[in-house]
């Protein structure tokens, strides 16, 4: 969400008088400093997304422009990050139901499913993480292979307790998922 917020704002610097791109400059970073701190091993963040489509993080509250998300829906999304093959991986876990694994492309994060995410958890357990060097995952070795990322998915799952689940990803997150099936 932040990122859309600072891509919006550049594109915009460059059709609006300086006058209006400094106010808008200057609301950005006023939302990039409200933005929560990085979760820690073992420290759960909550987010939530009302029926309106606001979204609120430790206190601040944001936007969400897809009308999708604007339905009646009112999920408390709960993020926490696990030590997994020697790394922190962060993900975050939403609804009841079956359970279904939404995979971010490359560098994106797992805020990339945020708007289909609310929606899915009405009928899925909706699991997503940020891959390996992606979002609030961390990479010490600082290598990305889809096989690597196939296995960090495995050991998240094995620790969620899932043994059979669906699941959806866009281009990485695709490729990590035929490497998880072969």
């Amino acid at each position: 969400i932040h990122h859309r917020h600072v891509l919006v704002a550049t594109h915009a610097q460059r059709h609006r008088p300086a006058k209006e791109s400094k106010a808008l400059t200057r609301k950005v970073r006023q939302q990039q400093r409200r933005r929560p701190r990085q979760a820690t091993v073992g420290q759960s963040v909550t987010r939530k997304v009302d029926s309106s489509g606001n979204v609120s993080f430790a206190g601040a509250s944001y936007r969400v422009g897809m009308a999708h998300v604007r339905r009646q829906v009112q999920v408390a999304i709960v993020g926490e990050t696990v030590e997994i093959n020697g790394i922190q991986m962060y993900y975050e876990s939403l609804g009841n139901g079956p359970p279904l694994v939404l995979l971010h492309g490359f560098s994106g994060c797992s805020q990339s499913w945020s708007p289909h995410a609310t929606v899915l958890a009405k009928d899925y357990r909706v699991i997503v993480p940020d891959l390996r060097g992606h979002g609030r995952s961390t990479n010490p070795a600082g290598v990305f292979t889809h096989r690597q990322s196939a296995l960090d998915v495995y050991a998240l799952l094995d620790h969620l307790g899932i043994t059979q689940f669906k699941a959806m990803g866009i281009s990485t997150g695709g490729m990590t998922l035929l490497h998880m099936a072969t």
